[in-house]
Formats: structure tokens, sequence, C-alpha cells
């Protein structure tokens, strides 16, 4: 006759303590949506914010302000022109120089 008072069943393995890598990809999946959604969320925040027509105007009196006058525009093209001519001639004259490579 066997007795089983004393005897204890020995059991080392343990049971759920593996842990499970699909609620982990589940977080950074959740995390990386919500980041993404932000940027845009921000970014449409931002580019409204920015977007905004400034009107520049004198206070007191409803004539638009003359930012840049047509003098200073005309000059500035002449001055331009003068610089593409003298690009022109330093292209188109020959150089005294030689090529010590050749």
């Amino acid at each position: 006759m066997d007795l089983k008072i004393f005897k204890k069943k020995k059991s080392f393995i343990k049971e759920n303590y593996s842990t499970d890598p699909n609620i982990y990809w589940r977080f950074i999946l959740c995390f990386i949506f919500i980041c993404i959604f932000g940027v845009f969320f921000f970014g449409w925040y931002f580019f409204t914010k920015t977007n905004k027509e400034i009107n520049v105007s004198i206070p007191n009196t409803n004539m638009p302000v003359e930012i840049i006058s047509k003098d200073k525009i005309k000059e500035v093209l002449e001055y331009f022109s003068m610089k593409e001519k003298k690009s022109v001639e330093i292209i188109n004259s020959f150089s005294s120089m030689i090529d010590p490579s050749l």
C-alpha cells in the first residue's frame, strides 16, 4: 500500500511565463500612428497659421503702401543687364593665358 500523504507534485514549468511579442508590436504601431497623426495635424495647423495674408497699409488712410519704388526696380534691372553684357564679353573674349595641362 502506497501512502501519498507527503509526496508533492514536482512541476518546474511555470504557466504563462513567456511574453507575447504581439502586444509590444501593437503598442509600437499605435505609437507610430499617433506620431504620424500628430505630425500631420501640427503641419496643417502651422501651414494655416503662416498662410494668412498680411496686409500692409498706412494707419488712418485708405491708400495702399508702395513697398518698392519703380525707380529702384529700374536701377536694379539696369545693373543686372550691364552684368550680363560684361559676362557675355568675358565669355567671348580670347584668353591670352595658355592652359598648362595641354
